[in-house]
């Protein structure tokens, strides 16, 4: 048992020269970052290539839908894995979730980097937002989607938290303070379960409509050839599954190699991923294929212009190595992967790492080739100025990913990312447990806070679309904020569930509940019985 705690608490113990050369470079490109963005806050736009006469989207906004794909990974795999009970993908569960809760963050501050005034862009969807805005239900998807993933990643975190509190001397402080009175019974154990299979089965459509929504923002854009069109928001989210499963088997492989977790996440796990994520990439395929086809053959003329552009002409160059090398060659070692019985003998991880990584870039290409070559082909009476992204741009997109990559290797410091097997409940010591006051109620109340948080959540959720529909031009606004306020609310319920105990109500007269139960009969000492 303790050869496999050392083992399951390796990123958290593991140090040296190396490695805090590499956090010491990784906090320079994030302070490079906050420099980055503090001059495009003051000077604007004009540090890059959009501007009134150009594109008024360019990298960013491709960056932004990339880095929103990555994180669709994580309550996809992990809710499949509870929902199903598929134990042998439950190790990937909690890297899958962590992916979410780093990526989403970056694809946020992106967003701020390309709206230039991000407190205005807050205001006006946040309080002034119109209901019938996609970008107004971006805002609520993204809220929620983030909330809910981060309350499931704490719960299913917290019985691990619990006994890192004993496993990790030097930070106990922090993890009894984290677990939050995490005692580890069997009802305890049970609840958690419940929630968050429940809580898992509720988020997966939230991350459908994450990807829909962006999808939906270009699909309704008539004005731009090559974005109409109603299939972009199952386009856009195939494309998230393909990028999110890449992004899980490439990180997954490196911790693998980097920790020696072999034991832990088989060659068999590897496979099956590695088999889903084929299947997704031929029906991405697919889908990239026959919007080709539509582009060429379809009606109206500038359809065709944008398509010959991208497949021929100024971005042809760009488009037929992505399509070869980005997209059939992962596409032919996933299918290798999958007619080979023997892979984890015959085959390493090395294939798969190279796979995933030519999907992660070649689907970044895709989504730079869905927003750019339509502000070549401007369906307007004069020309505008071809968008090129400057040095700046491009210094903003790599720099965020050193930031999140700098978020994922603090996570990988602070919490277990592997899951800790279980045993016979109670595992964990009354001393290494923190016990709050608050968690400790009467059924009744538990029962009332559950019953006011609903109501409080569906009424606000309710006046907002009401006000929203009925007044959307109103000067005072609010109607966006409170149904957002509404659903951030009723996400508070997984954790009311799990966080605050009910007493039984002999525990509140100060007895021993047993002491109320039926009598107890003594297998020794029967009771007498009298006639």
């Amino acid at each position: 048992m303790a050869t496999m705690d050392s083992a399951l608490l390796r990123p958290m113990a593991y140090g040296g020269r190396w490695f805090y050369l590499l956090f010491g470079a990784l906090l320079a490109a994030f302070a490079t970052l906050i420099y980055l963005y503090a001059r495009l806050y003051i000077e604007g736009h004009q540090l890059t290539g959009l501007g009134n006469q150009s594109a008024i989207w360019g990298i960013t906004v491709a960056n932004i839908i990339h880095l929103i794909a990555i994180s669709h990974v994580g309550i996809a795999v992990s809710a499949f894995v509870r929902i199903f009970s598929i134990q042998r993908l439950k190790q990937f569960a909690r890297i899958a979730e962590m992916i979410t809760i780093v990526a989403l963050p970056t694809a946020v501050l992106n967003i701020a980097m390309d709206v230039g005034r991000p407190e205005r862009f807050i205001v006006n969807t946040f309080w002034f937002g119109r209901w019938q805005s996609p970008m107004v239900w971006s805002m609520t998807v993204i809220s929620v989607y983030f909330t809910a993933s981060a309350v499931y990643l704490y719960l299913a975190l917290r019985r691990d938290l619990a006994l890192c509190a004993e496993r990790v001397p030097h930070r106990r402080w922090l993890y009894k303070l984290l677990a939050l009175g995490y005692t580890d019974t069997e009802q305890e154990r049970r609840t958690h379960e419940r929630v968050l299979w429940w809580l898992a089965l509720i988020i997966l459509p939230i991350m459908v409509s994450v990807h829909s929504v962006y999808g939906m923002i270009f699909g309704v854009t008539a004005a731009k050839a090559g974005w109409y069109n109603p299939l972009q928001s199952p386009y856009f989210v195939l494309g998230a599954i393909v990028t999110g499963f890449a992004a899980l088997i490439l990180i997954a492989a490196l911790l693998a190699k980097v920790y020696g977790w072999r034991d832990f996440m088989s060659p068999l796990a590897f496979r099956w991923l590695a088999i889903v994520l084929g299947f997704v990439t031929f029906l991405y395929i697919y889908f990239y294929t026959s919007e080709i086809i539509v582009g060429i053959y379809g009606w109206p003329k500038a359809e065709h212009e944008v398509t010959h552009s991208v497949i021929l002409g100024r971005f042809g160059w760009l488009f037929w190595p992505n399509v070869i090398v980005g997209y059939l060659l992962p596409f032919a070692i996933l299918f290798v992967v999958f007619v080979s019985r023997t892979w984890g003998r015959i085959l390493s991880l090395t294939p798969l790492i190279i796979a995933a990584a030519l999907l992660l870039v070649s689907t970044w290409i895709g989504r730079f080739l869905i927003v750019i070559p339509t502000y070549f082909e401007p369906r307007l009476p004069y020309q505008i100025q071809p968008y090129f992204p400057t040095v700046f741009e491009w210094a903003i997109t790599f720099f965020s990913y050193a930031f999140a990559i700098t978020f994922f290797v603090v996570l990988l410091k602070l919490i277990p990312v592997l899951e800790f097997p279980q045993g016979p409940a109670p595992e964990i010591r009354k001393e290494f447990t923190l016990r709050l006051p608050f968690q400790e109620v009467s059924q009744g109340a538990k029962n009332a806070i559950l019953l006011l948080t609903v109501l409080v959540g569906t009424s606000l959720v309710a006046q907002g679309l009401y006000a929203g529909v009925t007044g959307p031009g109103r000067p005072e606004g609010g109607a966006s904020a409170m149904w957002v306020i509404g659903l951030l609310i009723l996400l508070t319920l997984p954790l009311t569930l799990c966080l605050i105990r009910a007493k039984p109500a002999a525990a509140w007269r100060g007895a021993d509940p047993e002491e109320f139960g039926p009598p107890q009969v003594s297998e020794m000492n029967p009771p007498s019985i009298t006639t």
